[in-house]
C-alpha cells in the first residue's frame, strides 16, 4: 500500500551579480507514479521541465549578445524538507539548462553569427536551439556559449526580458518513498550565463 504525498518544490535563484528571484514549481506524487506538475512545463528540446512562468529580469543593455548554459555550479541533489513535521529527504537534480525569452524585443533583433564566442571561459555549445523569441540552450556541454546570437538592428537595447531554469528530478517518486504524507519543499540556486558586446568610446 502506498501513501500519497503530497509535495512543493520551491527554488530560489541568484541570476546575475545584480539581479536576484525565485522559482516556483508545485506538483504532488501519489504512490510511485511520475509527479504531476502544476507550475511546470515539459520542455523536449532540452528533456526536462520549466516553470511555466517566466522569471523577469533587466540585464544591462547592449547591440550584440549570445546565450549561454548554466555556470555549472548548480547543486546535483536537493534536499527536500516537511516543514511542518522535520522530516527531510534528499534527491538526485539534473539541470538540463537555461532558456532565454527576448520578450518585446524580439522586433530589434535579428540572428548574427559568432566565432568561439566563450574563448577562455567555457565551450561551445553544441546542442541548443537559437531562436526569436525564445531560444534554449542544453547543459550538456557544461559551461558553454552559443557562437550564434542576436544583433540589435538599432542601437543598444535590454537583450532578453526572461529567462528560466531546466531541470530534471529524475528520482524524485523514489526517494520519497516511506515518508508521510505532507508538503516538502526545498531551494536552490542556479546562474545563467551569457555574452554581451559593449561599445566604448
Amino acid at each position: 500500500m502506498f501513501r500519497q504525498s503530497k509535495i512543493l518544490l520551491i527554488g530560489l535563484g541568484v541570476f546575475l551579480s545584480y539581479q536576484v528571484g525565485a522559482v516556483n514549481i508545485y506538483g504532488s506524487i501519489s504512490g510511485t507514479q511520475n509527479p504531476v506538475w502544476d507550475t511546470a512545463v515539459p520542455v523536449p528540446e532540452l528533456g526536462g521541465i520549466a516553470p511555466s512562468y517566466w522569471e523577469s529580469v533587466e540585464p544591462r543593455t547592449t547591440h550584440e549578445w549570445y546565450p549561454g548554459s548554466l555556470k555549472g555550479d548548480e547543486p546535483n541533489s536537493l534536499v527536500f524538507k516537511d516543514l511542518e513535521t522535520g522530516i527531510t529527504f534528499s534527491t538526485s537534480v539534473t539541470w538540463s539548462g537555461v532558456q532565454y525569452n527576448i520578450g518585446s524585443s524580439a522586433h530589434k533583433f535579428s540572428k548574427t553569427y559568432g566565432s568561439n564566442i566563450g574563448s577562455g571561459i567555457g565551450a561551445s555549445c553544441s546542442d541548443l536551439s537559437i531562436n526569436i523569441p525564445v531560444s534554449s540552450v542544453s547543459q550538456s556541454n557544461g559551461l558553454c556559449a552559443s557562437d550564434e546570437g542576436f544583433k540589435t538592428v538599432g542601437g543598444s537595447v535590454t537583450p532578453f526580458k526572461f529567462y528560466r531554469p531546466v531541470l530534471e528530478l529524475p528520482n524524485l517518486s523514489v526517494d520519497i518513498q516511506g515518508r508521510p504524507s505532507g508538503r516538502y519543499s526545498a531551494s536552490f540556486e542556479y546562474n545563467p550565463v551569457y555574452f554581451y558586446k559593449t561599445v566604448i568610446h
